[in-house]
């Protein structure tokens, strides 16, 4: 049985990813308890529960429903997830229990919305479900939160069709690595061979306001596809890295979506999947979830599409016998602005639900690297990258002889000086607009820059993001250092520029790059794979800063969930 992959998706201002999955044995991390049988009135819960919402939907649980209450309860405890050990986890769900808040809240997963975060959404969803050999099966699962959560916790377990737990139920929490992702592995074994296997996602999480968050979402499949085919987003011809540039064009863009921007996501969706049964055409049938999130940073919620309807009801998707084709041209996305991180990769992820031959299957499309590429339920694409961050028009870059052009006049192959006095040739340019103020810099020499808040400026040796760098630090300067004596924000209306310099890496994932810096305005920055590297530490940074803001009150559930790898 094919191993499960790390799973997806963060993005957002300071949250969280948590991944679980059940699935086969060899994990880093597992839950602590075997989950207990199940009584009379644990099944007749489970049931009623998994009756509130269609296969795939993520659903909101009333604490003050008793029926709700004791199946999210049972849910947490047969993972290890006990009273004792968290009790700031069972206090919180009391006080929901207590407070009688309205009926269920339906609560679609490409339509949530973060309180206070318009544009940012939550996600809680089945990615996917199923089995390998007929008796093996696995269900993994995400959720994402915006904003650092106080604490969250997401436990899958796997049930026969007399809703009999099947093996251990895998348990995630935010405490063992907030600022990344969260992985808990399980495996379950059916005494039935091609069982209708159910999994099903408990989550939990308490956010930044206060405001406790309890739900599920459930799936059940046996059926794998013979064929999934990714057309959109891929490399263009001669490139290993599919490269989106949102209001920005340049040689080395895959894509340049007319109308895109930061604020305006766009980018092509076209594929297809093909099942050896008929796909069911009924909507109550389908859903749908197309995201680009942040892989690595801990921010938590994602970009996704306005709804879960515009994928099926987008005259270009086709369902025909066993397969369905699509191609959206372009897909529109929340906006990237405080969610992605400029010049950076993203996660791109497509899961489907359908219904092949009347059972539910769950087929997901991502370029997470983690991903099993055997795995029969997933396709696994090249890396991602979204570029929107630049230089402004008429910056003078220094050239290998000392001379200066201004940068939208560099062409492709020009030497500019770059740190250490060495050379580089210019092997793409961007260019593009940009919607949120720039960062002017000025020195006490009289050198300035106009450039945007996330590039990097080389201060006392080292790179710093524009938006950071304050009055009285160094920056780095032909032959020396000088002293910034103004940083001020400014609209700015023209173009915007950014330069690759020398070989591309083959991977920004790969620890070793760090990028280039060249002179713009007599100063040194860095270059777009610099930008690329630096905004990604940054996001990075402020999670571990979030981290250590846990309320003293989570402390005991945080000490619990480390002692169990969870």
């Amino acid at each position: 049985m094919s191993s499960l992959r790390t799973l997806l998706i963060a993005g957002a201002s300071a949250g969280l990813l948590l991944s679980a999955g059940a699935a086969v044995a060899g994990s880093p991390a597992k839950s602590p308890l075997k989950a207990p049988p199940m009584t009379s009135q644990d099944k007749s819960d489970l049931a009623a529960v998994l009756a509130l919402a269609p296969a795939g939907q993520p659903t909101a649980l009333d604490m003050s429903n008793p029926v709700h209450y004791r199946f999210f309860v049972r849910q947490m405890k047969a993972a290890g997830v006990t009273p004792d050990r968290y009790p700031q986890l069972f206090k919180v769900t009391e006080q929901a229990r207590k407070a009688k808040p309205p009926a269920v809240e339906r609560r679609p997963m490409t339509v949530l919305a973060a309180q206070g975060l318009p544009g940012i959404t939550p996600i809680q969803t089945l990615t996917a479900i199923g089995t390998d050999d007929g008796t093996n099966y696995f269900a993994s699962a995400i959720s994402s939160v915006p904003q650092t959560p106080y604490f969250s916790q997401l436990v899958v377990q796997l049930y026969d069709s007399g809703g009999n737990p099947i093996g251990q139920p895998a348990s995630s929490s935010s405490a063992t690595q907030p600022a990344s992702n969260v992985n808990a592995i399980a495996n379950g074994a059916s005494s039935t061979s091609y069982a209708a296997v159910q999994g099903v996602a408990t989550y939990f999480w308490q956010d930044q306001f206060g405001k406790a968050y309890h739900g599920f979402v459930e799936g059940v499949v046996t059926t794998a596809p013979t064929s999934i085919t990714n057309l959109a987003p891929m490399p263009g011809t001669g490139q290993s890295i599919t490269k989106l540039c949102l209001g920005r064009t340049g040689t080395d863009c895959t894509y340049s979506p007319p109308g895109g921007t930061g604020t305006n996501v766009l980018m092509p969706v076209q594929g297809s999947i093909t099942f050896a049964s008929a796909i069911n055409t009924s909507p109550s049938t389908q859903t749908s979830l197309i995201t680009m999130a942040r892989p690595d940073t801990g921010q938590g919620g994602g970009c996704t599409i306005a709804s879960t309807d515009n994928f099926f009801a987008d005259p270009n998707t086709v369902i025909n016998g066993g397969t369905i084709s699509w191609n959206l041209n372009p897909a529109h996305f929340q906006p990237a602005v405080g969610c992605l991180v400029p010049n950076s990769t993203a996660i791109y992820t497509l899961t489907l639900g359908l219904a092949v031959a009347n059972q539910a299957t769950f087929v997901t499309i991502t370029s997470d690297p983690n991903t099993d590429p055997q795995d029969p339920y997933f396709k696994i694409i090249p890396e991602l990258q979204v570029f929107f961050s630049c230089l402004a028009e008429g910056t003078l870059v220094t050239l290998a002889d000392g001379s200066k052009v201004a940068i939208e006049d560099l062409k492709e192959g020009a030497l500019v000086r770059v740190a250490g006095g060495r050379t580089l040739a210019v092997e793409s340019k961007l260019k593009g607009t940009e919607e949120a103020p720039m960062i002017r810099l000025k020195t006490a020499g009289g050198r300035e820059v106009l450039i945007t808040d996330g590039h990097p400026v080389i201060v006392a040796g080292k790179p710093v993001l524009a938006g950071l760098v304050r009055v009285g630090q160094k920056v780095t300067i032909e032959g020396g250092v000088d002293a910034v004596v103004s940083v001020e924000r400014e609209a700015y209306a023209k173009p915007v520029w950014n330069l690759n310099l020398g070989a591309p890496p083959a991977s920004l994932n790969d620890p070793k790059v760090t990028g280039s810096a060249f002179y713009a305005g007599g100063i040194l920055v860095g270059d777009n794979v610099m930008q690329f590297v630096e905004n990604r530490k940054q996001q990075k940074a402020r999670a571990a800063v979030a981290v250590q803001r846990v309320p003293p009150e989570w402390r005991q559930d945080v000490v619990s969930a480390i002692k169990d790898g969870n």
